[in-house]
């Protein structure tokens, strides 16, 4: 069962370092993809093969041969290494671009947030002085109209009369009370209409405020809960920046992936050559089986005597065919012979 494992495993990790070294390799030359992956999969094929080959035939093949073919799966292994390095940076340069945008876009918003902040607080404080600019003119007007427009006249009575005095209506005073009035209800109208617009003006810089700061929120959120995230914290703790602890991470994968996957290719084929180079006759001798005891019948040699022969009587003992005796008859080495068989194909038929 071990076996079947190890060769899945084996199989599983080549397919992968394979398939990232195949695709890594090909976006170097995406201009001719379709024939660089066919090159790259045939080359990790090949590299499998020869690293089997070299393991079975290690002490048969020549000199030459031999290292040439060692130096070779040496070098497609960096090179696959190379390859998933290289598909490994790719997808996380994507994630990483995204990344990089977000912040640039937060960046952006917070400043122009920080203007929108400094334009709510100039109308605020215009506001403000408009509202009390308004009061006093509200004040001036209210002081013109209850200015009094009117002044004393004594007149003579004549000989016989006292003098009259009344009051009558100055037309300076009052001609310069209408131009205050007018003036001032021209101001608070003008000021009023200016309110207005602050007001107005003031409301949408909140409104766009508001909507900034839920973009930002919407940017970090993104940020903080996609692939870099993770490495932000990690990068963080090391004092590192991000780019450089994911570099650091894809190098430790390259170290072990590929060596690794060769390496259980190897492991397969040496259990494998092990167990197909068991003979049924050192299955036997490694391994017991209880079987039932047989009785056999003993022959033996008539005893002479001087006078005539005498048949000496047959003797039943119980055997054991784990044990080895000399002089016994033909038959029970024929049933040795077909027990240890019978033995042996059914150790094999276990291990299988």
């Amino acid at each position: 069962m071990f076996k079947y494992i190890l060769g899945f495993s084996a199989f599983a990790l080549a397919a992968c370092a394979a398939f990232f070294s195949i695709k890594g390799i090909a976006l170097l030359f995406s201009a001719s993809f379709l024939s660089v992956a066919i090159m790259a999969g045939s080359l990790e094929l090949a590299k499998l093969a020869s690293a089997s080959y070299l393991y079975r035939h290690w002490k048969e093949i020549n000199v030459i041969l031999k290292n040439y073919m060692l130096s070779a799966v040496i070098l497609l292994m960096g090179i696959t290494s190379l390859g998933i390095f290289g598909f490994l940076s790719d997808a996380f340069q994507r994630n990483f671009s995204q990344y990089n945008l977000n912040i640039s876009k937060a960046q952006a918003l917070k400043s122009q947030q920080l203007f929108i902040t400094s334009q709510v607080d100039f109308n605020k404080t215009k506001l403000r002085d408009l509202i009390e600019l308004q009061k006093t003119y509200q004040s001036s007007l209210d002081s013109a109209v209850k200015q009094d427009v009117t002044t004393t006249k004594t007149s003579d009575g004549g000989l016989f009369g006292g003098q009259k005095t009344e009051k009558v209506t100055d037309s300076k005073l009052l001609d310069s009370r209408n131009k205050i009035v007018e003036g001032s209800q021209q101001n608070i109208n003008s000021l009023f209409n200016q309110i207005q617009i602050v007001t107005t003006e003031l409301s949408n810089l909140e409104t766009k405020a508001s909507q900034t700061a839920q973009e930002i929120m919407v940017l970090e959120a993104d940020n903080a809960k996609g692939e870099i995230g993770t490495f932000k914290f990690v990068a963080e703790a090391f004092g590192l920046k991000i780019d450089t602890a994911v570099r650091i991470f894809i190098i430790l994968i390259v170290i072990v992936f590929d060596p690794l996957a060769v390496c259980l290719v190897i492991a397969f084929n040496s259990i494998n050559k092990k167990f197909n180079s068991i003979s049924p006759k050192e299955i036997i001798k490694n391994e017991k089986i209880a079987v039932p005891n047989l009785k056999v019948e003993e022959v033996q040699q008539p005893k002479t005597t001087g006078e005539k022969n005498i048949e000496a009587p047959a003797i039943h003992k119980d055997f054991n065919p784990n044990e080895k005796e000399y002089g016994k008859a033909e038959k029970i080495k024929q049933q040795d012979s077909i027990l240890d068989y019978w033995r042996g194909n059914m150790l094999l038929k276990k291990r299988n």
